[in-house]
């Protein structure tokens, strides 16, 4: 993708609420997505999905965050606008051509990718397997925003379509017992525990 049209999909993505990406996130998460990246790499843990825990967790800034430190470490990587009714920017699904792909995709750095859903985050699990099998091909790893899935009554079956998930939290605005009520739904096996944003 041309260097303008990169430029152009991260003005959406800042427009939507996102950091910037050209500028590390400092402190705290910049590390703990580091140390994430390393075990999925380790892992080989291919898919993982994040979850919201209390308002405004920021979970699509937690996925690029995410993301540009697997990019850092080489992995080629797309994070899945997926968030259950309102993906984080839309706009992205714009202009793509291709009808038959569950997503379009949209190159944001040269080794990270927004896929966005062609439905517009309406079509729960049934979408999210479309994608996680048609669009994982040429990445390494895909990172899912599963913001929603919970009201749907879908996370659980959710956490089945990904190698790993793990909860976003925003620090000091969440209370143990939501924290407690995620980790006893979701597959324990598959945790990879709490990120914390808004930590220094």
């Amino acid at each position: 993708m041309p260097q303008r049209d990169m430029q152009q999909a991260q003005a959406l993505l800042e427009r939507a609420g996102v950091r910037p990406l050209a500028r590390p996130q400092p402190g705290a998460l910049r590390v703990e997505c580091s140390r994430l990246a390393r075990i999925l790499r380790e892992r080989g843990l291919h898919t993982v999905g994040l979850y919201p825990v209390g308002r405004d967790a920021g979970v699509m800034s937690a996925a690029l965050e995410l993301a540009c430190a697997l990019a850092e470490q080489g992995s080629v990587v797309g994070v899945v606008d997926a968030a259950a009714g309102w993906p984080c920017a839309p706009e992205l699904a714009q202009g793509g051509t291709d009808e038959q792909r569950a997503a379009v995709t949209t190159w944001v750095l040269e080794r990270l990718a927004v896929l966005t859903p062609r439905s517009g985050g309406r079509g729960g699990t049934e979408q999210l397997l479309d994608i996680v099998t048609q669009e994982a091909w040429g990445f390494s790893h895909l990172i899912l925003d599963l913001t929603g899935f919970e009201r749907r009554g879908e996370h659980v079956a959710a956490a089945g379509l990904v190698h790993a998930w793990a909860l976003v939290a925003r620090s000091g605005r969440v209370r143990a017992g939501e924290v407690r009520r995620w980790l006893a739904d979701l597959p324990q096996p598959t945790g990879l525990g709490v990120l914390l944003v808004g930590a220094n």
